[in-house]
């Protein structure tokens, strides 16, 4: 998870105590109290670790790259010719 995503859970936890100053009872107002501080931890435990999900390096093997230049413009690689086999050929009420 990003550093990013903290906010997302401190934005939960202020909903969460909004949610208890607005509910009547007090079980329901310790209940989601508890949730707010969990959703607070849950961001602080974020925020401390290191980045994990840092992105992959690019590995693209160049067989595949050649076809990827024809988005930019590039004129698309020349195709073998090759014989299609026959049950290719066919039409599905051929087939019976």
């Amino acid at each position: 998870m990003s550093r990013d995503e903290s906010a997302m859970w401190r934005a939960r936890a202020e909903e969460m105590r909004a949610l208890a100053d607005a509910a009547e009872g007090r079980i329901s107002k310790e209940l989601l109290l508890r949730i707010a501080e969990d959703y607070e931890r849950f961001a602080q435990s974020i925020e401390g670790r290191p980045d994990r999900f840092v992105p992959a390096p690019e590995i693209v093997p160049a067989e595949v790259k050649q076809y990827g230049k024809r988005s930019t413009g590039a004129p698309a690689p020349e195709l073998p010719e090759i014989e299609l086999p026959e049950f290719l050929k066919r039409r599905p009420a051929d087939a019976e």
